[in-house]
């Protein structure tokens, strides 16, 4: 398929649908051909092979959406906030904004299979209580038609990284799940790192900080590109946020996006609308390979007065360089 990318005044970018026009234009240059003779049409002939052999390598689109969204633990029916009444907002946000690959947080076996099915897209990640499907996981979505998954693991942010385990005061697991991927039309490779910090103690949010920079340096090259999504339960000037910048390789898509940013600044809404977001505690950090064309703090709701989940999304188009 031969596409294009068209950005009108409205910032979603659209993709357009060109084989009907490739194939009429086709067409017209074939009657042409047959018109002509001699070295005139071999001349011609090469000018049209040559049109066409360039025209999709050039349309390969190298930009795409990201998000980390922490989408709430499974509620029953009876809750307020069930999921029931949430997932299809959830998922309904995941598609109205395009985006193609996301870090999620506190999603349950059961709410990740809807996700799939609503969604149409995959995911990787095992459940941190048991490694299998057993409670909450930290599971990165992806569309199968742009990544294709290479390689992916999940370790658990404790002094034991190879199995369910707690450590510095937590009261439950925490765990980083990654993923390397191929974007499929470009052939270009990348990482994914995905987490969810401990929202108490602060000991444990430094350690988790270090424990997926180590992981970082021993398992990928010095010039990997690598996307790090996740809730650190800390803000800006926190030990835990400040030793992701420290280390060197990444930068917060906040500070570096090529258009202010959209919407609050905080990223907590605790499910009220009288509650004024002013905590930025969820986050999208990369590599320099990438540029942040856009980033923005999603307040889509419903019903009036209610969010899909207690976190917004926070999004970004980013590029390859």
């Amino acid at each position: 398929m031969i596409s294009a990318l068209v950005i009108d005044q409205h910032p979603t970018i659209q993709t357009v649908n060109l084989n009907h026009y490739v194939m009429k234009t086709s067409e017209r240059f074939l009657k042409s051909i047959e018109q002509m003779s001699g070295m005139v049409k071999i001349v011609f002939s090469a000018i049209v092979i040559s049109f066409f052999m360039w025209t999709p390598q050039q349309a390969v689109a190298q930009n795409f959406n990201i998000s980390s969204y922490n989408i709430f633990y499974y509620t029953p029916p009876e809750h307020d906030n069930s999921w029931e009444m949430r997932k299809d907002h959830v998922a309904n946000v995941i598609r109205f904004h395009d985006i193609a690959l996301w870090g999620s947080q506190e999603g349950e076996h059961n709410q990740l299979q809807d996700l799939r099915e609503m969604l149409g897209q995959e995911y990787i990640g095992v459940a941190r209580d048991d490694g299998d499907t057993e409670g909450e996981h930290s599971a990165i979505f992806y569309d199968p038609d742009l990544f294709r998954v290479l390689e992916h693991d999940t370790f658990w942010l404790s002094k034991t990284p190879d199995r369910p385990s707690m450590d510095w005061g937590v009261n439950f697991h925490r765990i980083c799940t990654w993923g390397k991927f191929e974007h499929i039309e470009s052939g270009k490779e990348f990482y994914v790192y995905n987490v969810h910090f401990d929202h108490e103690s602060q000991e444990a949010r430094e350690n988790s900080s270090r424990m997926v920079l180590e992981h970082v340096d021993e398992h990928t090259a010095p010039d990997a590109k690598i996307l790090f999504l996740g809730d650190l339960n800390a803000v800006p000037g926190n030990k835990a946020y400040e030793k992701v910048i420290d280390h060197g390789r990444f930068l917060d898509a906040y500070n570096i996006t090529e258009n202010p940013p959209h919407g609050p600044t905080g990223t907590f809404n605790g499910f009220s609308f009288t509650r004024v977001p002013d905590r930025r505690i969820d986050y999208i950090f990369l590599t320099d390979h990438f540029s942040v064309k856009r980033y923005g703090v999603l307040t889509d709701s419903y019903d009036g007065l209610k969010y899909p989940s207690d976190h917004f999304p926070v999004v970004a188009e980013i590029e390859f360089k």
